[in-house]
């Protein structure tokens, strides 16, 4: 039968990531999905220190500040409506206690310079070429965190000029974690507030900046992997993206997920025996019954208990703590 679609083919590695390899994810909205999804495989998962990251010049400063183990900086924070931010970091970072936010943004960067040479993946996920640099200072800011647009200067990267940055680093990268590999990928959700041929354009750009870098890169160790175009070639289909026809549907990111699995992530023996408990968790009795409600419980507690007997995670201590909490096992 006649193929009904195009399937984008995919460079897969030799070995692929077990249970046991640590995942570092950089970069914007689809970074994110990637770490839902991973987490809720109970893959040992982390993301930036600065939070979510859309441009590669930002992302650049961000990995070099980890690589030579260069802590937050009070000097750099702003109060801002009332909130300490750093231009730096995401939003998520601000808060009312200067102190407070700063120890909270050393305390990340701490602990990716601590977990970076036994990271086995690296996932760098360019958004945007389009950066803004603060026109007193001269620096290109991560988050404008609604500022005035007057104190900034917008303009598009170059290719040269992020090809420029990313190959030493992506060099040093994988001297300080010898047994890892670096995957890029660019976010298939488009920058519409920039335009739509200006996103195209920006897109081009981190294309063809990454070529250059994957070109000047061991191939064996950095890859590349095609989200933009698994949604613009494979997915093209309106009813694959959300109401605000740019941000991908949930079907969508599943199926980007699933190439993802496939490409780049070991079977799991206990696969069909989590996802067995995770509906589990997921579910919510209909009943009132004490007598009901306490077996399900039990079972519940039971199957949590005998996997993490075989398998050790955080998110399955949590689940049993939170079960030997519950008012309903404990009722009768």
């Amino acid at each position: 039968m006649r193929p009904l679609r195009k399937v984008i083919p995919i460079d897969a590695p030799e070995t692929k990531i077990s249970h046991d390899s640590p995942i570092f994810l950089w970069g914007s909205c689809f970074a994110e999905h990637l770490r839902a999804y991973l987490e809720s495989e109970l893959y040992p998962v982390a993301s930036s220190p600065f939070g979510i990251m859309y441009n590669p010049l930002s992302m650049a400063e961000g990995l070099r500040r980890v690589l030579e183990n260069e802590m937050p900086s009070a000097s750099e924070m702003e109060l801002i409506d009332g909130l300490w931010i750093s231009p730096m970091h995401h939003g998520s970072f601000s808060g009312t206690d200067k102190g407070e936010v700063l120890k909270v943004m050393t305390g990340a960067l701490e602990e990716a310079v601590r977990t970076l040479p036994e990271t086995r993946l690296f996932v760098f996920t360019f958004g945007t070429a389009y950066v803004y640099e603060e026109k007193a200072s001269g620096r290109i800011v991560n988050n404008c965190h609604k500022r005035p647009a007057k104190d900034f200067s917008r303009r598009r990267a170059g290719v040269a000029e992020v090809t420029e940055v990313w190959t030493p680093l992506i060099e040093s990268l994988l001297d300080k974690a010898p047994s890892s590999e670096v995957l890029f990928t660019v976010s298939p959700i488009p920058h519409y507030r920039d335009g739509a041929h200006e996103n195209r354009v920006s897109k081009s750009v981190l294309h063809l900046a990454l070529e250059e870098i994957l070109e000047h890169s061991d191939r064996n160790r950095v890859r590349y992997f095609p989200a933009y175009e698994l949604m613009q070639d494979e997915l093209r289909d309106y009813r694959f993206y959300a109401d605000d026809f740019a941000h991908p549907t949930p079907l969508a990111v599943e199926y980007i997920m699933e190439r993802f699995k496939e490409t780049y992530l070991a079977p799991w023996t206990l696969a069909e025996e989590w996802h067995r408990v995770r509906s589990l968790l997921g579910h919510r009795p209909i009943t009132t019954d004490p007598i009901r409600l306490k077996r399900h419980y039990e079972d519940l507690l039971r199957r949590l208990t005998e996997l993490r007997e075989k398998f050790a995670h955080p998110a399955l201590d949590t689940a049993i703590n939170d079960i030997l909490n519950h008012d309903n096992l404990h009722a009768l």
